[in-house]
């Protein structure tokens, strides 16, 4: 699909698409892409262009999409690298009807190690997470040290809001890693990233 070079338009077609998408397993490819150009927009350059379905351990596992940073990532993207041993942004797409389940949060933290692509993961869902699995990403963090940052619509509407307006939308993903560190329920982000 081609995209618009208006900012404007770029933004409507892009929310329009999130918004137009229905939750559920028929629609998780339009989601995954809706998505995808979400993310692509607001943060390429200066992350690299993903890679789908991209594979590793041997091709063992499959994660929806992979940002890879650039070498010489600067702000809020080196903050990731050093803190979170990130060579990537992980993204796992969950276009599901239901609340995200604990097991089905813990399994996205499989892709997570400093070995592999880093520490640091987004899980984009389309309902809150529940109770049980709040809970889980805070301990994800606390006694694993994997950091899953949880977007949902209205978060990817927020970033592409802070894009159009000149902002950075890295903000919202900074006010992600707060809440969890601080163990906190979701609240409204920020749209500053660290050295901003």
């Amino acid at each position: 699909m081609a995209e618009s070079s208006n900012p404007r338009e770029r933004h409507r077609s892009l929310t329009r698409r999130l918004a137009d998408t229905s939750a559920g397993y028929r629609s998780w490819r339009k989601w995954q892409a809706a998505v995808r150009d979400v993310l692509t927009w607001c943060f390429v350059p200066p992350l690299l262009p993903p890679e789908e379905e991209g594979r590793i351990d041997r091709g063992r596992h499959r994660i929806d999409l992979i940002f890879p940073l650039s070498h010489d990532a600067s702000g809020f993207w080196d903050y990731l690298r050093r803190e979170y041993q990130s060579h990537a942004l992980i993204v796992e797409v969950k276009n599901l009807s239901e609340a995200v389940s604990p097991g089905e949060f813990f399994g996205a933290s499989k892709y997570l190690a400093p070995t592999k692509l880093g520490v640091f993961e987004v899980v984009v869902t389309r309902q809150e997470l529940s109770p049980h699995a709040l809970e889980q990403q805070v301990s994800l963090w606390r006694d694993d040290h994997k950091m899953l940052a949880h977007l949902m619509d209205r978060d990817l509407q927020a970033m592409a809001d802070v894009k159009l307006g000149g902002g950075d939308p890295a903000g919202i993903l900074w006010a992600k890693i707060l809440q969890i560190r601080r163990g906190l329920p979701p609240a409204r982000p920020p749209t500053r990233a660290p050295g901003q």
